[in-house]
């Protein structure tokens, strides 16, 4: 009986948040405002159910795309960005909430002809020389902002203003899709090993419109 007092104890207290998932019939919350808008797609996937079945069938196969608008995430430095775009539209520091000496995150946006680019990089204080390090980039997004004007593409030649028919052409099919509970927009979230994830939004007329790609580590 004491084995099966404890094992009820803790259905008990974990039965809720078990449940939770595959009994909502929409999203329990909304995302989080601090996430990026990628990491506010992961968490709606996450909470809505149709997204919670996500398995390993979903990984995509090949090599994991790291480039976008020229930003290799594995190879890149925001300097060289920098000096590739010229000074950003705008650049804000993201320190570790209560605890400020230990580092954060920086985020960088620059407006181009119809479109925006943003760039998001971590940064450590030095005890040494009391200097932030800062690391090669671990999010890039292009948006577009008008019909007309210049365009930007991964690695792998998917380009904003290409169609889903063309990325499962280049990427294949093993993602995950829905629709964005606030945008009311068509999404994807394609994965791969090694902890790269790109996020495709789509516009009314079926056109890509928004691509992000996130690394978050070996």
């Amino acid at each position: 009986m004491g084995i099966f007092r404890y094992v009820l104890l803790f259905l008990l207290v974990l039965g809720p948040a078990a449940i939770s998932c595959a009994g909502q019939t929409g999203l329990s919350q909304l995302p989080d405002d601090s996430l990026t808008p990628g990491e506010k797609l992961d968490q709606e996937c996450r909470l809505d159910y149709h997204q919670c079945q996500v398995d390993f069938d979903h990984g995509a196969r090949g090599k994991p795309e790291a480039m976008l608008a020229g930003i290799d995430l594995r190879r890149g430095h925001i300097g060289q960005i920098i000096l590739r775009f010229g000074k950003p539209l705008k650049f804000e520091d993201m320190p570790v909430k209560g605890c400020p000496e230990c580092g954060g995150e920086r985020h960088y946006m620059w407006q181009k002809n119809g479109w925006i680019l943003r760039v998001k990089t971590e940064y450590s204080r030095n005890p040494t020389t009391h200097h932030n390090d800062e690391d090669e980039p671990s999010s890039v997004s292009a948006e577009r902002t008008a019909l007309t004007g210049g365009t930007v593409k991964t690695g792998k030649g998917l380009l904003i203003g290409d169609t889903e028919s063309t990325f499962k052409r280049i990427y294949g099919t093993r993602f995950i899709e829905g629709t964005n509970s606030k945008t009311g927009k068509h999404y994807i979230k394609i994965e791969w090993a090694g902890g790269i994830d790109m996020f495709i939004d789509f516009d009314t007329q079926s056109k890509i419109c928004r691509i992000e790609i996130d690394a978050y580590g070996d």
